[in-house]
């Protein structure tokens, strides 16, 4: 048998593929969503996992995208956490708005012990609204934020005037996922870099709360923000974070 080229893809038995796609599947039911809801349908195939937004929801809406990216991270995330390298397609039928991404297996993989840890936080189903806990520590702060911004996005941190403007809430610590484009490509990136900030947030003991507010207006009173998708905040848990802590950002595709 003539040995595979270093780099090649080797194909994937679809069994096997389809199966890990099930797990991949079950964690991204997990993935935060903007409204209490899975806008997201899955369909496994021929060694494929595809993923389409929910019949009769139209892919034009920036909450519902930003659900299913979250969904799609998740997804990634455990196939990465279970040794396998993945190709995903974003967009990968232009006639069709509604079918949002392919993921591929093409072959095993390292795993990295950040990206078990990541995955395992998947596992870990909330509580109840955390109680304020003070201040976060800057350094988690600035940990949390590069987590999020690994996603080809932007989280910018409101000023207490910004944020009291916004919330009502002076002591509020609010941030704004922007970017300098506001199609569903972004928004589907917003939606991963939601799933990555909050999985490393809940790490560090800091949770990530959407706010139902309108960002809109943000683009007109911050304009160097770009094009605002969603307004989150951020709280320290009295709790402190979990016994494993250390959480880093994922850079998976």
């Amino acid at each position: 048998m003539s040995p595979v080229p270093t780099g090649a893809v080797r194909p994937v038995d679809h069994g096997i593929a389809n199966e890990t796609f099930r797990r991949a599947i079950v964690a991204a039911g997990r993935a935060p969503t903007t409204d209490r809801v899975q806008p997201w349908r899955w369909r496994v195939s021929s060694g494929l996992l595809d993923l389409f937004i929910e019949h009769g929801r139209e892919p034009t809406g920036r909450r519902t995208m930003i659900s299913c990216g979250a969904a799609l991270h998740h997804a990634r995330l455990t196939l990465a956490a279970q040794g396998w390298r993945v190709t995903v397609t974003r967009q990968p039928d232009g006639d069709t708005p509604a079918h949002l991404a392919r993921l591929r297996l093409d072959g095993p993989a390292p795993v990295s012990a950040d990206t078990t840890e990541l995955a395992g936080a998947i596992r870990q189903h909330p509580g109840p609204p955390a109680a304020d806990g003070g201040p976060i520590e800057p350094a988690h702060l600035r940990t949390v934020v590069t987590a999020f911004e690994t996603q080809h996005v932007g989280l910018a941190l409101l000023s207490p005037d910004q944020a009291g403007a916004l919330t009502g809430e002076p002591g509020a610590v609010l941030a704004v996922l922007h970017g300098p484009q506001d199609r569903n490509l972004d928004w589907l990136h917003a939606g991963e870099a939601l799933s990555a900030g909050t999985l490393v947030a809940g790490g560090l003991g800091v949770t990530v709360e959407m706010l139902g507010h309108d960002p809109e207006p943000l683009r007109r009173t911050v304009p160097e923000l770009g094009f605002p998708y969603l307004v989150v905040r951020l709280r320290q848990d009295a709790a402190g974070p979990p016994a494993t802590a250390g959480l880093a950002g994922d850079r998976q595709g």
